[in-house]
Order: C-alpha cells, then structure tokens, then sequence
C-alpha cells in the first residue's frame, strides 16, 4: 500500500518528506510539507509513516561498548599515528601520487628493458682436436701417479703397518684373553 502512495508522490517532495520526519528539513520546508498533507491524504500516509520510523529510529539507544573493545581502537589509533616511519612515507608518496607511481613504474619497465638489450651471452670456448688430446694425454698421466701413489701406500700398509703394528698388537691381545679364559 505504501509503494502505490509513493508512486504517486514527486521525488523531490518524499525527500522533503524524509528530511521533514527525520528533523533535518528547514523550518520552511517543514511548513511546505505539513501544508501538503493537510491537503493531500496520501502525502500525509506517507509523512505519518515516515514520522514514525523516525521516532523508533530515534528512540535506539547507543549500547555501551565493552572497554577492551574501546582501549583496542584507542591503541590503534595511537600505534597509527605514531608510525609515521619511513616505508608508511615511500608508500604514501609512490601510491597517492600518480605522478610518482608513473614514474616508478617507468623506471622499472626501462631496467627489465634494457637488461635484455645489454644482456651478452655468455662465450662458448670451442676445443681444437689437438688440445682434447693433449688434455687426454695429461689426464692418464696424473692417473697413472694417482695409481702409483695407491699401490705404494697399500704395499706400505700391508707390509709395515699391518703385520708390524696391528698384528703384534692384536696377538698380544688375544694371547691375553686366551691365558684369561684357559687359566694359565
């Protein structure tokens, strides 16, 4: 019922209405609507109804905050205030100005830029047959000392350090446990 009572009304006068029922309308504006629905009986429907949303949405009362929700917004708004350091600043500068992001963005697209025009590949040394096979040459070579040095250490290690250290020591110890465990 109250869409087809608007319906027939102008915007501008339900908006006067509004502002009037709400308190926000001048006094001449007030008198104008008050005028119009003392004449009209759908504009006063529609004032009488609007008047009393008003009055219910007035009559709300503000609920009390719990206080750590207030001390939480209070302490956020001071950390707020006093960082003002140096990366809030560069932000603020780069993305509120769009002069400044322009010319970051700018100066971005010419690094990627010019780091593949300047870019130098890399040289491929290429080998002649003669020096591969002198580097093969060299490398049987120090084989053949690495396999020398082996073979000397081992013959070393079984000969002197095997049967002269370890065995006497390992005899001796099994010597020992044999008298240990027969008893004599």
């Amino acid at each position: 019922m109250r869409t087809n009572n608007l319906n027939n009304i102008k915007p501008e006068l339900i908006d006067k209405i509004i502002s009037a029922a709400y308190g926000d309308a001048s006094f001449i504006e007030r008198m104008i609507v008050n005028w119009k629905a003392s004449r009209n009986d759908e504009v006063r429907k529609v004032l009488e109804g609007y008047k009393a949303t008003a009055n219910s949405v007035h009559s709300i009362r503000n609920g009390k905050l719990p206080e750590y929700v207030i001390e939480s917004v209070r302490r956020r708004i001071e950390f707020e205030n006093e960082s003002e350091n140096l990366i809030s600043k560069i932000y603020f500068a780069l993305f509120t100005k769009p002069i400044y992001t322009a010319a970051v963005v700018g100066i971005f697209v010419l690094a990627i830029i010019s780091m593949f025009i300047f870019r130098q590949p890399a040289a491929i040394h290429k080998y002649s047959k003669a020096e591969i096979e002198l580097a093969q040459r060299q490398l049987g070579e120090s084989i053949a000392i690495v396999n020398k040095v082996f073979n000397k250490a081992e013959q070393k290690l079984d000969k002197e350090i095997i049967n002269d250290r370890v065995s006497k020591q390992l005899n001796k110890g099994l010597n020992l446990v044999n008298e240990y465990l027969i008893g004599g």
